[in-house]
């Protein structure tokens, strides 16, 4: 047997070579005996022999090895069977993601997501038609909260699919990561570090008129875990707003410092309009991520989704 292919030959299976013959091969090399073959699919032994001897034809070298004890495969047998284990996978996942394509163009997919990503990245993805899969256009609502919020939404099923950022989870959720982002502190003209200095230690990024996102809110998990691991804490009494568009406002025109998404603030880096501020002892990246609940059948849309953004979408670093 060739050892392998090259990947410029267009090889295509003989159409004689059915799933019904392949499950029959994979199930020998399991159990090792045509009786327990014929047992667990239901059909009588004369009928696995006939097949899997035809097949032996089709291929044209031989890979099966008869005794009285029972019959047994070739080398050249388990590793067919092993690459018609993998055929018949796809062939179950196939058949599903069919049957799953009416039920997912008959009911809009709903997406929560946390705020940045709502904001800056969704469209995003439901615009490029690369990425939004069989999400058809119109056919996908979208409900905005903070990470703790959209996981409540989605444990409790008001949502199917929800993105968030972090690395605390609900624990009847699943989560897979799809991507990395960076958060940044940022002062806009009023305060004097915009001209003055760019690098702060964390002391000194608290004490500089730091204001912060809501609890619940990933941007928040991620500072405050970032400073613990600097050995700094959060003062209690610090602002606190329910969304970056208002820290944003009190960095622009309040003298506040804000850290945010870079996402959210690239434009404005660029054109001068805020300052980013450089605090090396801090790490903080972050994860984002899509979540499900666990016990759900998952979407043919959703999942063609996500699997589009991981393979697609470029991480922010």
């Amino acid at each position: 047997m060739p050892s392998s292919l090259d990947e410029s030959e267009d090889v295509e299976l003989d159409p004689r070579i059915t799933l019904a013959v392949l499950r029959q091969l994979v199930a020998l090399e399991t159990h090792g005996s045509l009786g327990a073959v014929a047992r667990e699919l239901r059909i009588s032994q004369p009928t696995v022999s006939a097949n899997l001897a035809r097949l032996e034809r089709i291929l044209g070298f031989p890979f099966l090895l008869r005794s009285t004890t029972g019959t047994q495969l070739t080398q050249e047998g388990v590793a067919i069977a092993a690459t018609a284990r993998s055929v018949l996978t796809a062939s179950r996942v196939l058949a599903q993601t069919i049957a799953d394509v009416p039920r997912a163009v008959a009911a809009p997919l709903r997406i929560a997501a946390s705020l940045t990503i709502a904001e800056q990245l969704v469209p995003r993805w439901l615009a490029d038609r690369h990425i939004s899969g069989l999400v058809a256009p119109g056919r996908a609502t979208l409900s905005v909260g903070n990470s703790g919020e959209v996981m409540e939404w989605i444990a409790r099923e008001q949502a199917d699919i929800g993105f968030v950022e972090g690395n605390t989870f609900h624990p009847r959720l699943v989560h897979l990561p799809i991507g990395h982002d960076e958060l940044v502190a940022v002062v806009g003209p009023a305060h004097r570090w915009f001209t003055e200095r760019r690098q702060i230690t964390p002391a000194e990024l608290i004490r500089g008129g730091l204001v912060l996102r809501e609890q619940g809110s990933g941007t928040l998990e991620v500072l405050e875990h970032a400073l613990a691991r600097a050995g700094v804490d959060l003062p209690p009494d610090l602002p606190s707003f329910g969304s970056t568009s208002a820290i944003l406002t009190a960095a622009r025109h309040g003298g506040a410092v804000a850290v945010v998404s870079r996402l959210t603030v690239e434009t404005e880096l660029a054109e001068g309009k805020l300052a980013a501020l450089s605090v090396p002892d801090l790490d903080l990246s972050r994860r984002l991520s899509a979540v499900w609940v666990q016990e759900r059948p998952q979407r043919a849309d959703a999942a063609g989704l996500i699997s589009n953004i991981i393979s697609r979408w470029k991480s922010v670093v």
